[in-house]
């Protein structure tokens, strides 16, 4: 196993898998709660953004190993192109979001309370788009590894299924929140697959 060249991508899986759903749980509780809570969480920096920020970068780190492991295990590059898009989406996302936190935490003061409104709907607006982009991807990139699972085993078509059904839970919006139970469960198939030795392959 300590030979295994995805050790590390798997245990960045799981964790992931444990952070996602604990930051946006308390994230939904400010966004549903509003007022000046949610006001004050947006417009500075604050713990919770840097586990923002290792959500993002385990994010795409997850993303370019499963690349690599596509490309050099399977020598399958067919899903290159959405895999690219999904670490383009995230890292625009919360950098992006990061970069106005920061900006807000130092100028923030010389702006009025309606400028803060803005910012809410302006992050809400950001996370709907985002949510629907990463749907979007999630179904393509489910839909290219499971058309093509003769090829892969078992564990990869599960985690291509469960891929898809996240996706359309997110392109709906209103039901994406199940995405924090279905997103963990694919990373954890992700890091079973990460874990596989490379020699042990399905017979079809």
């Amino acid at each position: 196993m300590t030979n295994n060249r995805f050790l590390f991508p798997a245990i960045a899986a799981m964790v992931l898998a444990l952070l996602f759903p604990i930051y946006w749980y308390t994230q939904f509780g400010n966004m549903t709660s509003g007022g000046e809570a949610l006001i004050r969480d947006l417009s500075g920096l604050n713990p919770s953004d840097l586990v923002f920020l290792l959500i993002g970068i385990l994010n795409v780190y997850i993303y370019l190993s499963l690349k690599k492991f596509l490309n050099e295990r399977h020598e399958f590059n067919a899903a290159d192109i959405p895999l690219v898009l999904l670490i383009v989406t995230v890292s625009i996302f919360v950098f992006g979001s990061l970069l106005l936190d920061s900006f807000m935490y130092f100028f923030g003061t010389r702006l009025n309370f309606p400028s803060h409104e803005g910012l809410v709907d302006g992050n809400i607006a950001a996370l709907i788009i985002s949510t629907i982009v990463f749907g979007g991807l999630n179904i393509a990139l489910g839909f290219i590894l499971f058309t093509r699972s003769r090829e892969f085993l078992g564990t990869l078509k599960a985690f291509a299924v469960v891929l898809m059904i996240e996706g359309f839970f997110e392109v709906t919006v209103i039901f994406s929140v199940i995405s924090i139970v279905i997103f963990p469960l694919t990373l954890i198939i992700l890091a079973i697959l990460f874990l596989r030795e490379p020699e042990v392959l399905e017979v079809v």
